[in-house]
């Protein structure tokens, strides 16, 4: 699932644009509407298995930075020329990077992101580069799916988060917050677009990469609702090819989101992207029904879970209006 970039090109590429991509793009932030969550203190990491529950991002340490820094001379070459660039003194100072200030930075960006401040959250995590960028990715994710109507600015939002995914995954190939934000985003790029030739290469991507990761990390949440999702589209967008080259189909999709959903029940996006899903592949509306009020009645823990939780409510009620004019 890594691109194809050498190492030189990865590294003009960062030195230029702080591990952004090298192409830019008009981000609209937006405030949302959920009710506030506190994460001060000692809060944010006392919830953090919550917090993270579909992605699995680890909690930063200053034991897990320092053992990434050490053992990894590209991060260490990118955090050398990021010194000439701007000043980043406060957690990085001649050659030396300060590993318990560093933490503390990437964990008070976590209190943005989870709390709703988003643009915030995406500047900061950019301001401290190969380490913060997954929290950056997931600033303007979010920003993009629950915030962003038009449809351009959503493809090149998506697009541009898989390309700056891309470029850290060359640096940390193994890493899996990396793997999963690729995937992730890349999802939501290609779920609006025709099974063509054109988009093959994608889907290709899509199917090897969320086997791969589910391969790996059986129980990761995030990677096995992403697998189900693109097998039920598959099975929508391109019947036949999809079933041949991928065997997506919608038994297969609808069987492994009961058995993730079984097993992890407490996620409202787990729940919604199911019933997004019996939609789309024309199931009964019952069970549509039904998966949307289990993610409603589940209580939201952060702005990512509350957005999810008003999408869903939003889904429910259109439902629940058509089953009531259908009946008159």
């Amino acid at each position: 699932m890594h691109g194809s970039r050498t190492w030189a090109a990865v590294f003009f590429f960062l030195l230029t644009t702080f591990s952004v991509a090298s192409w830019s793009i008009e981000i609209q932030w937006y405030t949302p509407q959920v009710a506030e969550f506190d994460f001060s203190g000692d809060k944010l990491t006392q919830q953090w298995q919550q917090l993270h529950i579909e992605d699995r991002y680890a909690l930063p340490t200053a034991e897990s930075i320092k053992q990434r820094f050490t053992s990894n001379q590209k991060i260490q070459q990118v955090y050398a020329e990021l010194a000439k660039q701007s000043d980043i003194s406060a957690y990085y100072q001649n050659g030396e990077m300060n590993f318990a200030a560093m933490t503390a930075a990437l964990l008070d960006t976590s209190r943005l992101l989870h709390s709703g401040k988003l643009e915030q959250a995406y500047a900061a995590g950019n301001k401290l580069g190969h380490f913060g960028l997954y929290v950056a990715s997931q600033a303007l994710y979010i920003n993009t799916f629950f915030l962003e109507e038009n449809l351009q600015k959503r493809d090149a939002s998506f697009k541009y988060i898989v390309d700056n995914i891309s470029a850290a995954e060359e640096i940390e190939p193994n890493d899996l917050s990396f793997q999963f934000m690729h995937i992730y985003a890349l999802g939501r790029y290609v779920e609006t677009k025709e099974f063509s030739m054109d988009m093959l290469a994608y889907y290709n991507l899509m199917n090897s990469s969320t086997k791969q990761l589910t391969k790996e990390n059986h129980a990761h949440l995030g990677a096995n609702l992403i697998r189900a999702a693109f097998w039920a589209q598959g099975s929508v967008k391109s019947p036949f090819l999809s079933r041949m080259r991928f065997g997506s189909t919608p038994a297969r999709s609808i069987e492994h989101f009961d058995k993730i959903l079984t097993e992890q029940p407490n996620t409202i996006i787990g729940h919604y992207t199911y019933a997004d899903n019996l939609i789309k592949m024309g199931k009964n509306p019952d069970d549509q029904i039904k998966e949307l009020e289990k993610a409603v009645a589940i209580k939201p823990w952060d702005v990512n879970s509350a957005l999810s939780s008003q999408l869903a409510a939003k889904q429910l009620k259109s439902l629940q209006s058509q089953r009531k004019i259908a009946s008159k």
